[in-house]
């Protein structure tokens, strides 16, 4: 195992049905709770042979427009990262923008065993991953629509943080994962 969370673009009927989007190692960024964090629920693995819920689905179309509007957001508050984030950023955006997802896919599964959690732990902290995601996604909302707003005046650590391009963030968007799917 590689110890990463995977975000996959999902829609029914299709070969294959999750694509490939971005990986991020040891923990579970901020990006990838962004995107599944509208409509989001718990939801069983595509990689993994168990009954658990160990990962997270969330609204696709919802998700893309929140995660531009955010990046669009962001991108002046980025300092002396700006010109590497505004590469990355464009490199996410089009490969998000020329697919037609109904959901995005989340798998937390490597993050839990990388900590030693059992499966029905697993499947606990899947829940409050879920919780974390709809909040960033109020947080989020709330910090975008407050005139002269900065990253500083956010309640959630994660987006307190989102200026990290190597921490946090996870601006890596490949479309091709180490654990592919198709």
């Amino acid at each position: 195992m590689a110890n990463r969370s995977y975000l996959y673009g999902y829609k029914a009927g299709e070969t294959p049905e999750h694509r490939d989007l971005s990986e991020w190692k040891t923990n579970v960024p901020l990006l990838h709770l962004l995107l599944v964090g509208v409509d989001v629920e718990p939801v069983p693995t595509a990689i993994w042979s168990v009954e658990e819920k160990i990962a997270l689905s969330g609204d696709a179309p919802g998700g893309l427009d929140l995660f531009t509007r955010f990046l669009e957001w962001l991108a002046p508050r980025m300092g002396a990262q700006a010109e590497e984030f505004a590469r990355y950023r464009a490199e996410a955006l089009e490969l998000l923008g020329r697919r037609e997802d109904e959901r995005y896919h989340l798998e937390l599964g490597e993050i839990f065993e990388l900590s030693g959690y059992e499966l029905d732990e697993m499947e606990a902290q899947t829940r409050g991953f879920a919780g974390q995601a709809a909040g960033i996604v109020t947080e989020a909302e709330r910090l975008m629509s407050e005139p002269g707003a900065e990253l500083a005046d956010s309640t959630d650590w994660l987006l307190r943080e989102a200026a990290d391009m190597n921490g946090s963030l996870g601006l890596y968007f490949p479309g091709i994962l180490y654990f592919h799917l198709g």
